[in-house]
């Protein structure tokens, strides 16, 4: 998993790199280094095997991150008077909390590297590094100030990064955390403009998503209510991969 966390890491390292005032050029050879880089990664990850247990410390910090997530939603939801947004975050929530109740004390959350993450890797790093890089020319059109650009493109850096830590998930409530994660960023990525069909918009994805988010708590709860837990091992265990 050590080679792994290259898909991790570094998108996260791109995103801080090309937040650094180096002018166009630049941005196009971290987007372009990242590109090549991660799609060989992604390429040789069919050699690769591996399973990582998160400590039980990782496991509450993702539980908290989790929760501010879900607050987070809640309050743009409730200042910018999207009823939609804030009770689809309270009932998240409320989700979120049956779920962990319900959840196995021997529960731990883990990464996993199969067949289908594989496949995975091969379509979110290449297409994700092309996107990337046709951005740093889009955005020369736009009239937003260079620190803006620059934070528009460490924003899909960061969600490059998510999206390759998501298919590892090997654990129904990790997955949902990353989801979440990937709501987010679609959230401030929609709106980045800030004008009002962008918000409009964002919001509008921001909404949908949740309902994703709902479906994934309510089958959680179906899953561990049923007498499920083995959910909770994995999802290969499972029978899902």
């Amino acid at each position: 998993m050590e080679t792994l966390s290259v898909l991790v890491v570094l998108p996260l390292l791109a995103a801080v790199a090309v937040m650094l005032p180096f002018g166009v050029r630049w941005q196009y050879a971290v987007g372009a280094l990242t590109l090549i880089t991660l799609s060989a990664v992604s390429f040789f990850s069919f050699t690769l095997s591996g399973t990582y247990l998160f400590a039980p410390w990782m496991q509450h910090l993702i539980v908290l991150f989790d929760v501010v997530l879900l607050g987070y939603f809640f309050a743009v939801g409730y200042r910018a008077h999207r009823p939609s947004v804030y009770l689809l975050a309270a009932l998240q929530l409320l989700l979120y909390a049956g779920a962990e109740m319900l959840i196995p004390e021997a529960h731990g959350a883990t990464l996993n590297l199969d067949n289908l993450s594989r496949v995975m890797f091969l379509i979110i790093n290449p297409v994700g590094g092309i996107i990337i890089v046709y951005a740093v020319r889009y955005l020369q059109d736009e009239t937003m100030q260079a620190g803006r650009k620059r934070l528009f493109l460490a924003y899909l850096f960061a969600f490059l990064s998510v999206m390759n830590l998501l298919v590892l998930a090997d654990d129904l409530m990790l997955f949902f955390f990353l989801f979440e994660m990937t709501t987010l960023a679609s959230f401030l990525l929609i709106g980045f403009r800030g004008d009002e069909t962008a918000r409009a918009n964002a919001f509008r994805a921001l909404w949908m998503n949740q309902i994703g988010g709902v479906m994934i708590l309510l089958g959680v709860i179906a899953s561990l209510s049923s007498g499920g837990g083995a959910a909770f091992s994995g999802l290969a265990a499972s029978g899902w991969l």
